[in-house]
């Protein structure tokens, strides 16, 4: 079967030894394209040698003989007339699959000044060529083979491996090499770098990310004295800035595990964060430096820790983690110590909270959440501090306050008076690194 579709296809069109190979591609391992169709050929000839002897046709062998040195052989051999030998060019490929090892070299040299680890190796092909070879299939019955662009992809990528000492990924690439086979150039997509790590916010004021003004949507105006921002830092500028100078990336995106209100600190552990390098020239990474850069002795709004490399997986994760937190307030009222009683617990209460006023741009919803446990701290005559801990997305000044009755229960409501939350600090989120 496989002899007769390829006198078939081979009566037609002159095909080199890849796309011959690549019609059977699926039959048989542990070989080449151009192997295999180097030996159908090579019994092609075997089979026109006994057509000849026997039967005195030369027909396959005349085919044959057009572009394949045998077969020309054969026929002197047997004293049988030469065919006028057409131009030795693949109808298929066009002569693409000898051009290999150039194509593999431009790839290189567009790669020998990035640090990675491993690549994938993409290709862009002329429609006309993929119109051919679909032609083929469709017209020789071929239900055994592959498609050129996946083994152009896969003999750059060998040669690539070879030449560089890297390895190629194919589910997660840090570098992605595309070649134009028409235009003999190469497009380089660098994957994200992406370091996890903890932050905690020494000082209250500093939003978590960029607030673009509002007027201007970061053009830079008036309101915002031609920043673009409402506020001069964030966390995210004084932790991005130097991991994009330490990669030399182009930009990055900051992922956070929730956030805290621009007037509460995050301290105890520090909240875990992701931090996304797009296009890193460098990937090896000290990460005790960046940690360095980023913890400035004369600087202490912002000290991240535990610092290390993770995949764009672990990104999906954070977000999608639910972890509680526990929060140190310092709140106003007018308290004795029959009020302590009230507070502490350590029976899980569920609240139900309304969308909070103040965050009007949200739309009206109820959310289930239950503050795990209280204690408080301390306590004076008009002021007291309270431990809590409460589910991931607790309003947690608005459960203190009640909200004008959004948050039900509330602190207040439990307390049986007015209370106001004056300071909050996250001391712990409840997460497993």
């Amino acid at each position: 079967m496989i002899l007769e579709k390829s006198e078939d296809i081979l009566y037609d069109n002159i095909l080199c030894d890849s796309c011959l190979g690549r019609q059977f591609a699926l039959l048989g391992s542990g070989t080449t394209n151009r192997k295999r169709g180097n030996s159908i050929k090579f019994n092609l000839v075997l089979e026109g040698d006994r057509i000849l002897n026997e039967e005195e046709d030369t027909t396959l062998l005349t085919n044959l003989a057009q572009f394949f040195d045998f077969a020309r052989e054969t026929l002197k051999r047997r004293e049988a007339e030469e065919p006028a030998i057409k131009e030795e060019v693949c109808d298929l490929c066009n002569g693409l699959m000898d051009s290999l090892d150039e194509l593999a070299c431009i790839v290189n040299d567009n790669l020998e000044d990035l640090e990675f680890n491993n690549f994938l190796i993409g290709s862009k092909l002329k429609q006309e060529i993929v119109n051919k070879e679909e032609r083929i299939w469709t017209e020789y019955g071929i239900n055994y083979s592959e498609s050129i662009k996946s083994e152009i992809n896969r003999e750059i990528g060998k040669r690539v491996e070879s030449m560089l000492s890297k390895e190629v990924e194919f589910q997660n690439p840090e570098v992605v090499a595309i070649v134009n086979t028409d235009t003999e150039s190469v497009e380089i997509n660098i994957n994200p770098i992406y370091i996890y790590g903890r932050y905690k916010k020494l000082e209250r004021g500093l939003p978590q990310t960029e607030w673009f003004c509002h007027v201007c949507r970061g053009e830079g105006c008036m309101r915002c004295d031609g920043s673009g921002y409402l506020y001069n830092e964030s966390v995210e500028q004084i932790i991005s800035k130097p991991a994009i100078e330490l990669t030399k990336g182009e930009e990055s995106v900051f992922h956070g595990a929730g956030r805290e209100d621009i007037d509460v600190r995050m301290l105890g552990n520090g909240r875990p964060f992701i931090i996304e390098i797009k296009e890193p020239k460098r990937r090896k990474l000290n990460l005790n430096e960046l940690k360095n850069l980023i913890n400035k002795k004369d600087d202490e709004k912002v000290k991240v820790d535990n610092l290390k490399i993770v995949d764009k997986n672990k990104v999906v994760e954070l977000k999608q983690a639910e972890a509680p937190k526990t929060y140190m307030a310092t709140i106003s009222g007018d308290f004795d110590e029959r009020d302590v009683e009230k507070i502490d617990t350590s029976k899980p209460i569920n609240i139900k909270q309304e969308t909070p006023s103040r965050i009007s741009r949200r739309p009206e919803k109820v959310r289930d959440r239950s503050i795990h446990q209280m204690s408080v701290e301390e306590l004076e005559k008009d002021s007291a501090v309270v431990k809590i801990k409460a589910d991931a997305g607790t309003y947690m000044k608005e459960f203190i306050e009640g909200d004008y009755g959004k948050t039900k229960p509330s602190l207040s409501s439990i307390l049986g008076k007015e209370v106001n939350c004056s300071e909050l600090d996250v001391i712990q989120v409840h997460y497993e690194d």
